[in-house]
């Protein structure tokens, strides 16, 4: 099993004791085994805890000075259940202009993802075409960008909190990172991460507020 950060902060139900646990044995000093050891209850997303734990791990992890825009890539770039749709990432010039309008116009900028985040061959190399087409975009505007792709999730998540500028992307991880700012008074950029709505969630009386609210909340992943 590999290392899931994410899923060890949103995971509210009884199941995911073993998810923590197995965290907890395997990674014990990491952000996720911290919080799977400190946390008090289910069901409940802890964000002083998280404020702590990622202000003592992330120490070494300066991003100040610089924007960090996250993407969320994989499986959403192309594959058909319904969280792949709602999870996909923006047309890229979308992006590209997004990220552009809201970053200092001299501030370098890092786009993190995670192209190998997927079971599928070519999702993994559609999003890999996506992340160069979105760096092209932004290089083009004569903007200074550095992409980490499939980097360390502990890294990356403090490179997102500790930014000067954070453009969220959509889905929980980029969540997780939206919420610990939040919790410290820091701007995050919104514009990016909405849920698309699909036609079974329209059917179902689903609006993007409802799928907008977070895993811990809603429960629609």
């Amino acid at each position: 099993m590999n290392y899931r950060l994410g899923d060890v902060v949103w995971d509210t139900t009884p199941a995911g004791k073993h998810l923590s646990d197995y965290h907890v044995r395997k990674w014990p000093n990491s952000i996720a085994g911290r919080y799977a050891t400190s946390r008090t209850r289910q069901g409940f997303t802890d964000w002083q805890l998280l404020d702590r734990i990622t202000s003592e791990n992330c120490g070494a992890t300066n991003s100040q000075g610089r924007a960090v825009a996250h993407l969320r890539l994989g499986d959403v770039v192309c594959g058909n259940w319904d969280n792949d749709h709602r999870l996909r990432p923006p047309e890229a010039s979308v992006f590209v202009e997004t990220v552009n309008a809201n970053v200092p116009p001299d501030m370098p900028i890092d786009i993190v993802a995670a192209t190998n985040f997927s079971v599928s061959k070519n999702c993994s190399k559609q999003s890999k075409l996506y992340l160069h087409e979105v760096s092209k975009g932004l290089k083009n505007k004569g903007r200074q960008v550095n992409v980490i792709d499939n980097g360390n999730p502990d890294e990356d998540l403090c490179r997102m909190i500790n930014a000067d500028v954070f453009v969220r992307g959509k889905g929980g991880y980029s969540a997780i990172a939206a919420g610990v700012r939040k919790q410290r008074d820091a701007p995050v950029v919104d514009n990016l991460s909405k849920r698309v709505l699909t036609q079974k969630d329209k059917a179902n009386g689903y609006t993007e507020e409802f799928l907008d609210r977070g895993k811990g909340e809603s429960g629609v992943r």
